[in-house]
């Protein structure tokens, strides 16, 4: 015998809630007793403005974490209120409208589905925390809970999931374009951004001098000194800049005499002046080194670094130093290169991402109001808002 999960109730039975089950739980009716009083309450607005408001008050608890810190008073009661709240929520729907296979019952709703998945975590912290693990994953999806809670969040979220099938689809073109980009420079500036001027000679050893082995400016991590092999380079090791003592730049050069190399003296008239050694004089020869700019992090070694390094300039974030790390290492003309990645990854592609995000909210719009002929003014407006706060944006990059 076959079970039937919606009966249907005789003509003489009264149906307090036509739209849901009539029966659940194999025998519980929507007028016996536990289950009616949880009806009224589950089907009442006041439920509703209190479940928002315990979600916005959890969403509060969250700013108030300190996870290295011992949680206050207030919060050893609100967390556990919360979290009562919400599982008596759940056990209180799940009675009144049936867990599953029922009409309307309470996991046929995605988002009642989330909930359990969030409770469920949120018993799991419970239980580790008595067992002494501080996990507390659960603090990153309580202001989910809120998203559920709203109708307007619900169907933003809905516009978002439906258009990511076309964002995927950008977002593939995006990384074509990168790899592209990180193909060419792998090419032509491997290894380029690790040059440096090196001593040409055993400074070290014949005077006894406490020098790096290479020049290396104040903020060399940012901005190293990236000398050029060839000839077509912006930087020579004979721009390195002079030493200074004590603020005055040094001028003359190392005598002979490897004693005499502390101090060098002058005569001007009847007097001797002392001047001091310009050191960096000697870091004369541009060689291959073992360090890249910001730690490593920035160069064109491989395939995988190409790639971050051409994101962050896609993203424009410090683009401008990295291509004058590569003009001074390989040429003048390397901005050729440079100059339309940014163009493609941060103007061309990122309209694209606004385009395919504004079509798709007209579209919504128009099957939920039926409203036609707006979706093109609307999305050339956006379009042209966007575009002009991106030149906004690259402008003070570049300023």
């Amino acid at each position: 015998m076959v079970h039937n999960p919606n009966p249907v109730p005789r003509d003489d039975e009264y149906l307090p809630y036509p739209a849901l089950a009539p029966v659940v739980f194999f025998g519980i009716k929507q007028t016996t007793r536990p289950r009616n009083w949880c009806l009224k309450v589950a089907c009442s607005l006041w439920l509703e403005y209190v479940s928002k408001l315990m979600a916005l008050l959890s969403c509060a608890i969250v700013c108030m974490y300190k996870p290295y810190e011992e949680p206050s008073n207030l919060l050893k009661i609100l967390e556990p209120l919360t979290f009562s709240f919400f599982m008596v929520e759940m056990l209180l729907k799940m009675l009144a409208l049936g867990v599953f296979g029922y009409q309307g019952s309470y996991l046929s709703n995605n988002w009642n589905k989330f909930d359990v998945f969030i409770n469920t975590v949120n018993a799991v912290d419970y239980v580790l925390a008595f067992l002494g693990i501080n996990w507390q994953i659960s603090k990153s999806l309580e202001p989910m809970r809120l998203i559920g809670r709203i109708s307007s969040m619900r169907a933003l979220m809905k516009v978002l999931l439906d258009m990511m099938p076309m964002l995927i689809n950008v977002f593939i073109l995006y990384f074509f374009i990168i790899n592209v980009f990180a193909v060419v420079g792998v090419q032509l500036w491997a290894g380029k951004l690790r040059n440096r001027c090196f001593l040409g000679e055993d400074i070290i050893g014949k005077y006894n001098v406490s020098m790096s082995p290479f020049y290396e400016p104040e903020d060399s991590e940012r901005y190293p000194f990236i000398c050029s092999l060839g000839k077509h380079g912006m930087r020579r090791c004979s721009g390195v800049p002079p030493s200074r003592d004590n603020g005055k730049l040094c001028s003359v050069a190392a005598p002979d005499n490897a004693s005499a190399a502390s101090h060098s003296f002058r005569m001007v008239g009847d007097v001797s002046t002392e001047e001091c050694i310009n050191w960096h004089m000697y870091y004369n020869v541009c060689r291959t080194g073992n360090h890249n700019p910001h730690r490593g992090a920035v160069n064109f070694d491989n395939i995988g670094y190409a790639w971050m390094t051409i994101f962050q300039v896609v993203m424009l974030e410090g683009w401008t130093e990295i291509m004058f790390y590569v003009m001074d290492a390989h040429s003048f003309w390397s901005f050729v290169i440079l100059i339309p990645v940014t163009i493609m990854g941060s103007f061309v592609m990122m309209n694209v991402c606004a385009v395919v995000i504004v079509n798709q909210f007209t579209e919504s719009a128009q099957r939920d109001t039926g409203q036609r002929g707006a979706g093109a003014a609307s999305i050339a407006w956006l379009c042209y808002m966007l575009t002009s706060s991106l030149r906004v944006i690259y402008l003070e990059e570049v300023l």
